[in-house]
């Protein structure tokens, strides 16, 4: 995406024009697809924002619960998210939806088919997670304090 909007920045500058579809191809393909398609990885490595103030204050055996809780809660918020952008991208995809460009027309609609994809995936995975919580032991207090301190460095 960078090197794309650079070139387009170097055409403007030195050709007088920019290339054509720079801001359509940034808005439907490169955005969409750097926000929704690491979310499954950001997922698998447990690297979401946290704010853990009242989790914190929580013994391990509650705060385990809630964090089940929280998984199976995602895993159904994504899959109906997912289900309502499948339906979107499936309208758009046989719509053949397109963006006007300055030199004509420019399909759109592979734009819409990451999010079900990566929305499905995280769902899937918070799913597994929380199964994978409830199947591992609880974690004693001594090493629920080891892994908040490992945590805050």
């Amino acid at each position: 995406m960078v090197l794309h909007i650079f070139a387009n920045a170097i055409s403007r500058w030195v050709l007088g024009s920019e290339l054509p579809g720079t801001l359509e191809i940034t808005r439907y393909f490169y955005m969409v697809a750097l926000i929704f398609l690491p979310l499954p990885l950001v997922t698998l490595m447990n690297r979401h924002l946290e704010a853990d103030v009242v989790a914190s204050m929580m013994s391990p055996r509650v705060n385990r619960m809630l964090t089940i809780c929280a998984n199976f809660i995602m895993a159904v918020f994504c899959a109906m998210l997912a289900w309502f952008m499948l339906l979107q991208a499936i309208d758009k995809t046989a719509d053949g939806a397109t963006a006007m460009i300055a030199r004509g027309f420019m399909a759109v609609w592979p734009g819409y088919w990451p999010l079900p994809i990566a929305l499905s995936l995280m769902s899937i995975q918070s799913l597994v997670i929380g199964f994978v919580r409830i199947a591992r032991p609880a974690p004693t207090d001594e090493s629920q304090n080891d892994a908040h301190k490992d945590r805050s460095k």
